[in-house]
């Protein structure tokens, strides 16, 4: 374990705090871009950062600092304590965790890889080339490069606990900007993995050419109301923006409305959804949560009905229930909540009937913070995809406004289709599901 961890914890113990638990971050990346045959940007960074979060009379400090040298680190812990005389008390928050260490020697999320520098290059420059050359309409590739980074995630308490966990990933991405007379389209994809080997830029490269091929000939529909199936990355991107609502922070903060809600049915009942920590097909593999406590699988929607809230220790003893695992807290921030890996059971529809008849399948929203409000459950997007009839494209689709509201969404389903699909990033996973009666603008 970092000794800055024990330094920091020595220095809150001094200083009187009652409660202390630090977090330190460290991570380097790399990242490529290329543009007209040549790398453009080439660029490594390295980062660390240590953060202290002290407890003194039921009063929170929190304070953190770049630099780890030991002046700084008592600088930092003073700064908390200061911070404990200027709010207000706070009787939820309490570091109760102790235990052994937890360290993370996983080979999921981290793996050494030994590619030369001229292998990433070439791939950088290959992202590029081959959208031009696959596609002659092809006018410009304005996103395309090649990334990787890693982490090192260190958390320790005053009561013991020491956890230890990292991770390694690998991204690339291409786009294309597709002209055919005074038609144009943009679309852009990337592709996530472990290891370099692991990556397929090939995948990357014929999403991007399928989907901008069709939003080039794309047009829109009449206005009306419309079944809608969301492609994998598109509904992880709205259904994202509500997935807060069930945080027992938001609710205790008067910002969701399921507080009442637990036991009863808020949505359709084939539709079932867990957060999945160490799901096997998914791309993260995590531990503990920002408080150092044990993540699980926890159900949220099971057939329809709301079982549980995902809680920190705060949120859990503000309810009298017990902690989810689900803290969240960066180094500089205060106690929050996230979820992890997100799954939604797959459904018993057959893929003939979940497209049967006249159905919208979209792939791309425009404008999912300025269009969304979390609270009321309303959205209204701009939208981009293809027209089915029977499971037939018919036409693509461009220049539309889909709107709706969340609660309603998940009430209103057809179908839920039976085959689990993976978003590219591979953290969320879901079935095709055909949601019923969405407006849609167009012509």
């Amino acid at each position: 374990m970092r000794p800055e961890i024990e330094t920091t914890l020595d220095w809150a113990k001094k200083l009187g705090a009652d409660e202390s638990d630090v977090i330190l971050n460290e991570g380097n990346a790399l990242s490529l871009s290329a543009q007209q045959g040549r790398i453009e940007t080439y660029k490594v960074t390295s980062s660390r950062l240590i953060g202290v979060r002290v407890i003194r009379d039921h009063r929170v400090g929190i304070s953190f600092s770049e630099d780890l040298s030991t002046d700084s680190l008592r600088s930092m812990v003073e700064s908390a304590i200061r911070l404990t005389d200027a709010v207000e008390p706070d009787e939820n928050q309490s570091i109760t965790l102790g235990g052994a260490a937890v360290i993370d020697n996983n080979t999921k999320t981290y793996r050494e890889d030994s590619t030369p520098l001229d292998e990433k290059i070439k791939l950088t420059l290959r992202l590029e080339d081959e959208i031009k050359r696959r596609d002659l309409r092809t006018q410009a590739v304005p996103y395309n490069g090649y990334s990787e980074g890693e982490s090192h995630s260190f958390y320790g308490n005053h009561l013991g606990l020491r956890v230890y966990e990292r991770e390694k990933s690998f991204n690339c991405y291409t786009s294309a900007l597709l002209k055919d007379g005074d038609k144009q389209a943009l679309f852009y994809r990337s592709n996530s993995a472990r290891t370099f080997g692991e990556l397929s830029p090939e995948t990357a490269i014929q999403e991007t050419l399928q989907f901008t091929g069709t939003l080039l000939e794309a047009r829109p529909v009449p206005t009306g109301k419309y079944d809608v199936i969301f492609e994998p990355d598109c509904f992880q991107g709205l259904f994202s923006c509500f997935t807060g609502l069930f945080s027992g922070k938001a609710v205790k903060d008067g910002y969701s409305r399921f507080g009442n809600s637990l036991g009863e049915i808020i949505a359709h009942p084939e539709l079932t959804l867990r957060d999945l920590p160490r799901y096997s097909d998914g791309f993260y593999h995590i531990l503990t949560d920002a408080e150092g406590a044990p993540k699980t699988d926890l159900t949220l929607i099971e057939h329809g009905r709301l079982v549980s809230l995902y809680h920190n220790s705060a949120t859990a003893r503000h309810f009298g229930v017990k902690s989810t695992g689900h803290a969240s807290r960066s180094p500089k921030g205060q106690l929050g909540t996230g979820l992890t890996q997100l799954v939604i059971d797959p459904g018993t529809t057959p893929s003939d009937r979940l497209t049967a008849g006249t159905v919208l399948r979209i792939f791309a929203l425009d404008g999912l913070h300025a269009g969304v409000n979390a609270s009321s459950g309303a959205f209204s997007l701009a939208a981009s995809g293809e027209l089915l009839r029977d499971g037939k494209v018919i036409q693509g689709v461009k220049g539309i406004t889909l709107s709706g509201n969340f609660f309603d969404l998940i009430r209103n389903v057809s179908g839920v289709g039976q085959t689990l699909l993976p978003t590219t990033g591979r953290g969320f996973f879901a079935p095709e599901i055909r949601f019923t009666g969405l407006q849609v603008a167009g012509q």
